[in-house]
């Protein structure tokens, strides 16, 4: 067993020092143990293996979300969207595309304000 202090472990984990102490009361990162009265550390080897199943996991939700996307014509946002569980339910609905007879409608209207605005002045 190799023991590290919290910089080791924040370089192992790339998280931040509250992220870690957060996780370990959560139960979701290992437990750090008192090395003397003022000093704790962690085991490296236990760190080394919640980083690989982290990693593990990962990889086992990116082949889930592949393979549930491989029979859908997406790409690119949208297939990242359907992966991370979004769905038409819970998303705000797209914005309309404006044509050029809207921006040109907009641009009548607009001026017709403006020169409201100039003569009420």
């Amino acid at each position: 067993m190799r023991i590290i202090r919290l910089p080791g472990v924040i370089k192992k984990s790339g998280l931040s020092k509250s992220t870690i102490g957060r996780r370990e009361k959560e139960g979701l990162f290992p437990k750090r143990f008192r090395i003397s009265a003022n000093a704790v550390a962690w085991d490296e080897d236990e760190i080394d293996r919640h980083n690989a199943e982290r990693a593990a996991e990962r990889a086992a939700g990116t082949e889930a979300a592949k393979h549930e996307l491989s029979g859908l014509a997406v790409s690119g946002a949208r297939a990242k969207t359907i992966a991370a569980g979004r769905t038409s339910e819970n998303m705000p609905p797209p914005v309309p595309d404006v044509g050029e007879e809207d921006d040109e409608r907009c641009d009548r209207v607009g001026v017709a304000a403006q020169k409201q605005e100039g003569g009420a002045s």
